[in-house]
Formats: C-alpha cells, sequence, structure tokens
C-alpha cells in the first residue's frame, strides 16, 4: 500500500514539472539542416584502406629476393644461376623432430586436411574480394 502511494506522489511530482516546461519550436529548415550537416559528416569520414606494403615494395622485395637466391657472390667461374649450399647439421641437436617419428597419419586424414586447407585458403582469398568490393 505504501509503494502505491510513493508512486502516486512520483507521478504528481512529474505532472506538475512537466506542464511548466515551456515547448520550444523548431525552425522550418530543420530537417534539412540536419540532413545537410549528416551528409557532410559522411563524406568527410570517408576511410580509404591502403596496403601495408605498396605494390612497388612487394616488387623490390620480390627482385631482391629472386637476386639473392639466383645470383653467385662467391666466384665468378661458377654458373651464374646457382643455389648457395645451405649446411643444415645444427638441426641435429633438436629433439623436437624425434617426437612425429612414431606418428603415422592414414592417408585419408592428411587428404582431408589438406583439401580442408586448401578450400580455407580460397574463402579467404575470395572473402577479401567480397569485403574490398563492399567498401568501395
Amino acid at each position: 500500500m505504501g509503494e502505491n502511494k510513493h508512486i502516486d506522489e512520483l507521478d504528481a511530482f512529474a505532472k506538475k514539472y512537466v506542464k511548466e516546461i515551456k515547448i520550444d519550436k523548431t525552425p522550418t529548415n530543420f530537417t534539412s539542416s540536419v540532413m545537410d550537416s549528416i551528409i557532410a559528416e559522411k563524406s568527410s569520414n570517408v576511410i580509404k584502406n591502403s596496403a601495408l606494403i605498396s605494390k612497388k615494395a612487394w616488387f623490390f622485395i620480390a627482385v631482391s629476393l629472386v637476386s639473392v637466391l639466383f645470383i653467385s657472390f662467391k666466384n665468378n667461374k661458377e654458373n651464374a644461376i646457382s643455389f648457395s649450399k645451405f649446411d643444415f647439421y645444427f638441426l641435429e641437436k633438436f629433439q623436437v623432430l624425434n617426437l612425429f617419428e612414431n606418428i603415422s597419419i592414414s592417408k585419408t586424414v592428411f587428404y582431408s586436411v589438406f583439401f580442408f586447407g586448401c578450400m580455407l585458403l580460397c574463402q579467404l582469398v575470395f572473402l577479401k574480394k567480397y569485403f574490398e568490393k563492399r567498401l568501395h
């Protein structure tokens, strides 16, 4: 019973102060001014995505990698196109390679994981293109 009395008091209080509030009149061009400000804000905040590494930089990286792999700096007597001989003796010190000796994977599991990876890669490429088109 006391709660209803409290609600009635709050209701009377709210009605009293709502009646005292003056009604403001909006200007005649209010809607057009709001829409103009929204359009101006949208056009000023356009986000353009740019690649972290430009095409010129990728080209430079590719050329430098190819030049390092195919050009021999040791002797001029050797062929200009030869691969460097790498020594992987340090890998014998790691025991991590011995962990996978006893694991056998069936061909079915191998092919399913391989095709799943290929399909995931394709989806990432297509989704990237889709979202890039959607942004523009």
